[in-house]
């Protein structure tokens, strides 16, 4: 090996050994998470399923300008069950935030963790011994039908402590489960939903931003589905 093929892989060693320590400290934590919904019919059970992929990106405490010291990212789609032709979807939200889906995992775990864990490292253990775990009734995401599955105008709230008041006598919610997993992300919802696509910006309505109380103008694209970064 030549002089400078030495002065090179020197220089060149310096920013990667960096990039190392910087990683170690800093480090970029991704799972992937199935959420299952499980659905009694007349005593048969029905379930449907959506594995969506969630990162956290930690960076020095110096670069937040006043925020979190992580970066989250999501991409997934909702959960949709077919109950005799119409589609019951749980969003990719709750009723009280729209980063449902990548907060309730992490919430799970760390109430189960004793004091003192750090975030990152209550993350790094949750990828290896989360398990499968059923929602408590306070973390559901938001469910939704839509009477004309056609037209977002149509979409409507389901209560889940009463889907038959919705789907008719026989219909009742058993259980929502989420599990980390190694399978790939769940792609289709827009076979179900054909307009998807064409509403990739802006609520249901077609409003740019929220103006009401309206279903269709809380509702955006984003809450069925996130196509990733």
């Amino acid at each position: 090996m030549t002089r400078g093929w030495k002065i090179f892989l020197t220089i060149l060693a310096v920013p990667v050994a960096l990039y190392v320590v910087y990683k170690l400290n800093y480090p970029t934590i991704s799972w992937n998470q199935r959420m299952t919904v499980e659905i009694e019919v007349n005593g048969e059970l029905v379930s449907g399923s959506s594995v969506s992929r969630v990162s956290y990106i930690f960076y020095p405490s110096w670069l937040a300008l006043g925020g979190g010291v992580a970066n989250s990212r999501m991409r997934g789609e909702a959960v949709y069950v077919n109950l005799g032709g119409q589609p019951l979807f749980a969003l990719l939200r709750s009723e009280g935030t729209t980063d449902y889906t990548k907060l309730v995992a992490q919430n799970l775990f760390r109430r189960a963790l004793p004091r003192g864990y750090s975030f990152s490292r209550a993350l790094q253990r949750m990828r290896s011994e989360f398990g499968n775990r059923e929602l408590p009734r306070d973390d559901y995401p938001m469910l939704v039908m839509f009477t004309d599955i056609t037209d977002p105008m149509s979409v409507q709230r389901v209560d889940p402590d009463d889907l038959a008041a919705t789907f008719g006598e026989g219909v009742e919610l058993k259980r929502i489960t989420l599990a980390i997993t190694g399978d790939w992300g769940t792609n289709g919802i827009e076979d179900v939903l054909g307009w998807l696509p064409e509403r990739r910006t802006g609520m249901l309505d077609g409003s740019r931003i929220t103006t009401s109380n309206n279903l269709t103008n809380n509702l955006h694209a984003g809450h069925f589905k996130r196509s990733g970064y």
